[in-house]
């Protein structure tokens, strides 16, 4: 007997049971969603169980400066920013004029708009930021990874050639993804 296996209805299957096993309803994720597919942007957003996920992980390094590279709507920035003590900082760069109008954030998150490649290298070096989240155009990686390792404090996470990393591939309801973990040495 053959078994035809859809793998990416499996994937969005098994999200969508942890997330609402282990992650309450909340309006304001609900309405970034909504305001995101409103304005025609793209689905390209973290899933509900990879925002979690870098929640905690906020958490467990006891961040109190986050930087992301790439806001679309806001929906991870929001995750980092609750995760952050309430004198913590958040700041998200982002390209498109379009999406900084859209997205709806906390009012502790900071978006500054143009292209990140720029943006970033105006952000000062001290204080030092806990972790950087890059989630951009992936032609302009090599340049925000050079930034990020400015930016972050020795023992803060980022992607880098100068870190302690691993890969992982991931599954779930966006499909097949991955990332890089490092800490910066």
């Amino acid at each position: 007997m053959c078994w035809s296996i859809d793998y990416h209805e499996a994937w969005k299957h098994s999200d969508k049971y942890f997330s609402e096993l282990l992650t309450p309803a909340d309006a304001t994720l609900d309405a970034v969603v909504l305001s995101t597919a409103e304005n025609d942007l793209p689905n390209i957003a973290v899933s509900t169980a990879q925002g979690k996920f870098l929640h905690l992980l906020v958490k467990s390094i006891g961040a109190r400066r986050v930087v992301e590279v790439g806001t679309l709507g806001g929906y991870l920035a929001i995750w980092l920013a609750r995760a952050l003590p309430e004198d913590g900082e958040m700041v998200t760069l982002e390209l498109s004029d379009k999406c900084a109008r859209v997205c709806v954030l906390a009012s502790r998150v900071k978006v500054v708009v143009g292209p990140a490649e720029r943006t970033m290298k105006e952000l000062p070096s001290s204080p030092k930021f806990d972790l950087a989240f890059i989630d951009a155009d992936k032609e302009s990686n090599l340049e925000y990874f050079r930034e990020a390792k400015r930016i972050v404090r020795s023992g803060g996470v980022i992607n880098d050639s100068d870190v302690d990393a691993t890969v992982l591939g991931t599954v779930g309801e966006k499909g097949y993804d991955g990332f890089m973990y490092a800490v910066r040495k």
